[in-house]
């Protein structure tokens, strides 16, 4: 959900965060307005699956449109706000720290921009203990493994704002018993043209068993958490009513945490290149309270 003043942008930007093979990218693309210029990055630390991902960029003919980065999340070699949404699909459960994950996505995020990822997170079954629960950790390699509601709470000491969470762990088991179907159904009906393949899929249809009955013990859920990046107004004019703040989404100007990103003037307030190049970098929206625009050198405000 873009900002209104972006919906309709010819440069809109988004990050893959740990973007795998690129997948999730290249059906984003595929799916996106074809009247919209839409530029996409993907963020993968992975040598061998940028790889993939690039020949399938190809393949769908989006090289124009996508650039495939080597990296992590945690330390993103990116500037501050350069994009419109940030995602990420399953893959903050590999994060060290949650919360340097969740800061740096907000760091690259430009103000009013969206943060949307899905990806397991530690069940809350109060019956579970603690030795079933660290079973699970050890096994799949897990760092900083936390449950819905704090991964929420870590999202807002981020930065971000209206955040809310969707639980999708209904939608994830009805998937895996869809899967542990088909795998049986190959096994009983399909013919293998060598042993190792049937051990392949017996042994894919155990770990899905598996993850099915861990999803009723409460091990673990699935769920996907949106969120979005306030702006800092600044006022360089008296206006006509009092400002009352209604918003979550617009800090106050004394709030020294985030820089200020919209500036608001009037039809009194001139605006010449001069005094919008002496501007912070930080500004990216200036808005008048005038019917014209005779008083704003809207070049300079493009360049």
């Amino acid at each position: 959900d873009m900002q209104p003043h972006r919906r309709k942008a010819n440069d809109l930007k988004f990050v893959d965060l740990g973007s795998g093979t690129g997948a999730a990218v290249v059906q984003i693309l595929e799916r996106a307005d074809p009247h919209l210029v839409v530029h996409a990055t993907c963020l993968n630390m992975c040598h061998e699956q940028n790889i993939t991902a690039k020949a399938m960029v190809e393949e769908k003919k989006f090289e124009n449109q996508v650039e495939i980065i080597e990296g992590t999340f945690e330390n993103a070699p990116f500037e501050e706000s350069v994009f419109d949404l940030v995602f990420s699909q399953d893959s903050f459960i590999h994060s060290v720290s949650k919360k340097q994950t969740y800061s740096e996505a907000y760091r690259i995020a430009k103000p009013g921009g969206a943060f949307v990822f899905c990806d397991l997170m530690a069940g809350d079954n109060p019956d579970l203990t603690p030795a079933e629960e660290q079973k699970f950790v050890e096994t799949n390699v897990l760092n900083d493994w936390l449950n819905p509601s704090q991964n929420v709470q870590t999202v807002k000491e981020a930065g971000w704002k209206d955040v809310e969470l969707v639980d999708l762990t209904a939608d994830m088991r009805i998937s895996f018993q869809l899967m542990f179907k088909k795998v049986n159904f190959s096994l009983e009906h399909k013919q293998f043209g060598s042993n190792r393949n049937r051990v392949v899929l017996m042994n894919y249809s155990k770990k899905i068993k598996e993850r099915i009955k861990q999803i009723d013990q409460g091990i673990f859920k699935w769920c996907v958490i949106h969120a979005k990046k306030p702006v800092k107004i600044d006022f360089l004019c008296k206006t006509p009513v009092p400002f009352v703040n209604t918003s979550k989404l617009i800090l106050e100007k004394d709030d020294e945490e985030n820089k200020t990103s919209i500036v608001v003037v009037d039809i009194v307030t001139k605006m010449p290149r001069e005094k919008i190049m002496q501007l912070p970098s930080s500004i990216k929206l200036l808005i008048t309270m005038s019917a014209g625009l005779d008083h704003i050198d809207t070049s300079a405000c493009k360049e």
